[in-house]
């Protein structure tokens, strides 16, 4: 994409944090790709939550410049984090993680950089086709208004894998067993948004089950 109007069509930008790397990616508001290649930085935990969020800013201006594109394009952004997590947004305490993240509100210090620096308020929204019963009040992608982002979806998943044929009672002994630990306080994914592990006959045993996150 070349031209004025790859500087003046409006781009949502994904921020997939993890304890050490960030990768960051971005869709015009048609639903096509800005580009095929992911960036990918260093998410600067060891320099404490301000190093984190001037990595995430500074990730963001540098896959823009690299695809001829500008911050007053910028219409909403997804953020994705490494759990476990206190509470939507919220970190919980994680071994690769500093201990003083533990509580740190990333959703709504990412949202005031960000603020900071397009010069005005930049949605985060979730991603599925509908509102997460855990988290109502926050709107979806679909919801932006956009005719072309009206099917938009983008879901992550987990899945455990188990030989073609193996017994039933061994896959609902592993359902019941996962989905006890997805929701056990101790593992912190309180708040945590995920559905129950549910076993699921996929073609060629492929996959047992699957959870959306």
């Amino acid at each position: 994409m070349t031209g004025n109007m790859s500087t003046t069509k409006k781009i949502f930008i994904g921020t997939d944090s993890g304890a050490t790397t960030t990768k960051f990616s971005a869709v015009f508001e048609n639903g096509e790709a800005v580009s095929t290649k992911v960036l990918q930085r260093s998410t600067s935990s060891e320099k404490g939550r301000e190093g984190v969020m001037a990595a995430w800013i500074g990730g963001v201006g540098e896959f823009l410049a690299e695809n001829g594109l500008q911050w007053s394009q910028v219409a909403g952004v997804g953020l994705a984090i490494p759990g476990p997590y206190e509470r939507y947004g919220v970190w919980g305490k994680s071994p690769n993680l500093p201990a003083s993240f533990c509580g740190w509100d990333v959703r709504a210090d990412y949202a005031a950089a960000l603020t900071k620096q397009v010069g005005r308020a930049v949605p985060l929204a979730v991603t599925s086709a509908t509102r997460s019963s855990q988290l109502p009040d926050v709107p979806t992608v679909r919801e932006s208004g956009l005719p072309e982002l009206k099917d938009f979806e983008a879901v992550g998943w987990l899945g455990l894998m188990a030989p073609k044929g193996t017994p039933a009672d061994i896959t609902s002994r592993l359902n019941r067993e996962v989905t006890e630990i997805l929701k056990s306080a101790r593992l912190g994914l309180r708040g945590g948004l995920h559905d129950d592990f549910r076993p699921a006959a996929s073609a060629g045993g492929k996959a047992e089950g699957i959870s959306r996150s």
